[in-house]
């Protein structure tokens, strides 16, 4: 299928250039269109390795970022218009500047978009479901925000392959920050358990039966993690899933 893209884009670019440039200048045409298939390829498998959230932040800056291009473009290429080069050109830089700039844009804010504070406003706000002031409550599952010990831990991969939870899962910043300490500790037990839970990490991230959110909302006040999970929890109005019997105490204080 590639292999076809590629000779599909070759032949393409070869017949397009063919009537613009001649023929004994064709062949700019179909090394371009093999340029434009391997970086379309190239594309493709940065897409499967991206966050849906960066992929989708990057498709609405760059669809933003052409409609605006081309509204800029127009006024350049009329005061081209005597020389089809020179309007080429303005149409192809201003949407190739302004596009990659939406682009770029698009997907770092799509990058810093943090899905879990929606979804507890959305948990939040949803009180009745449509149908007038007699309509039943709507009972959302709250998120639950893991930490460290429950990912090095393991058990909760299996048990989200059963099904059994059906609240998203968040799992903060500054514990993949401790969890990769931990992976990196000159102690090989310590480094050995750090490198399970980045496993079982992976493999939570992978699982199509729940919903895992990374977030970056931190507490630069509170300086212990159990502390930050606490009041994590709190705001977001989640359940906090631990092993460490320290974190249970903090929580019921």
């Amino acid at each position: 299928m590639r292999s076809l893209l590629v000779v599909f884009a070759a032949a393409s670019g070869y017949f397009i250039a063919l009537p613009l440039i001649g023929s004994h200048l064709a062949y700019i045409g179909l090394i371009s269109g093999v340029l434009i298939a391997a970086a379309a390829l190239i594309f493709e498998g940065r897409v499967k390795q991206t966050p849906l959230r960066i992929v989708a932040g990057g498709a609405i800056g760059l669809i933003t970022g052409l409609i605006a291009a081309n509204l800029l473009a127009y006024p350049l290429t009329l005061f081209f218009a005597k020389n089809s080069y020179l309007e080429l050109a303005a149409y192809l830089l201003a949407n190739s500047i302004i596009g990659y700039l939406g682009l770029t844009i698009g997907m770092k804010k799509g990058d810093e978009f943090d899905a879990s504070r929606l979804l507890v406003r959305l948990f939040k706000d949803s009180h009745l479901q449509p149908g007038g002031p007699t309509s039943q409550p709507v009972h959302l599952k709250p998120p639950i925000v893991i930490d460290t010990s429950v990912i090095i831990d393991g058990r909760i991969a299996d048990i989200c392959e059963t099904g059994f939870i059906d609240g998203a899962i968040i799992i903060p910043q500054f514990v993949l920050q401790e969890l990769q300490y931990i992976a990196d500790s000159p102690d090989s037990v310590k480094r050995l358990r750090g490198k399970r839970g980045l496993d079982i990490l992976a493999q939570l991230q992978k699982n199509t039966k729940i919903e895992v959110q990374i977030t970056g909302q931190d507490f630069p006040s509170v300086k212990e993690v159990d502390a930050k999970l606490v009041a994590l929890g709190r705001e977001l109005g989640a359940k906090v899933l631990t092993n460490d019997a320290n974190l249970v105490k903090i929580a019921e204080l």
